[in-house]
């Protein structure tokens, strides 16, 4: 997605300034693929100069991009952090930017006591990640936000064994939206 014409990913206003104004201290998360989409959009000819934007523009964790997103070019975290280490030596990202981002996820993680008792019960976060009551939740908002229409004349949910065809209309009715979220 793009901001004044510049991918959002590589935007130091949106990913570094805006959060600053803000008084925001949590650390700024790519999700997948943000780094590698530079790509996509044009505004980085390789690999390494999109993660050097990314980072310089104030990313500072990111999810695993490059599984499959970038074929032959790279081939996981191990790359990411393999191509990082070479920025940092070739002066393209500074050390300075990796303590900051370093440091900005480690304050989250003592915020959170991860760093407290660093054992974990697993059974006790298999009950919690497992709950009835979570489940129940879950289905509910999933069955609730489903149909984003308006159920004029009881016309929802539609039988399909009586449906032949169905009309797509509107401006994303020839193509979807940029990205895997649409």
């Amino acid at each position: 997605f793009r901001s004044n014409g510049i991918p959002c990913t590589s935007d130091k206003n949106i990913c570094a300034d805006l959060p600053a104004q803000w008084g925001f201290t949590g650390h700024i998360v790519d999700d997948c693929p943000g780094i590698a989409g530079l790509l996509g959009h044009r505004a980085a000819h390789d690999i390494e100069e999109a993660i050097a934007l990314g980072i310089n523009a104030g990313i500072d964790r990111q999810f695993y991009d490059f599984i499959g997103d970038v074929p032959n070019q790279i081939a996981g975290q191990d790359r990411f952090e393999q191509i990082l280490l070479k920025l940092v030596r070739e002066g393209k990202v500074a050390e300075s930017r990796i303590n900051e981002a370093a440091g900005r996820v480690l304050r989250q993680k003592f915020m959170l006591g991860l760093f407290d008792n660093p054992l974990v019960d697993l059974d006790a976060a298999g009950k919690a990640a497992d709950d009835p009551a979570h489940r129940a939740l879950a289905r509910e908002a999933a069955v609730k936000g489903i149909v984003l229409l308006k159920n004029e004349g009881s016309l929802l949910p539609l039988d399909i064994s009586q449906l032949t065809h169905i009309a797509v209309i509107g401006p994303n009715a020839a193509e979807g939206q940029l990205g895997d979220y649409s």
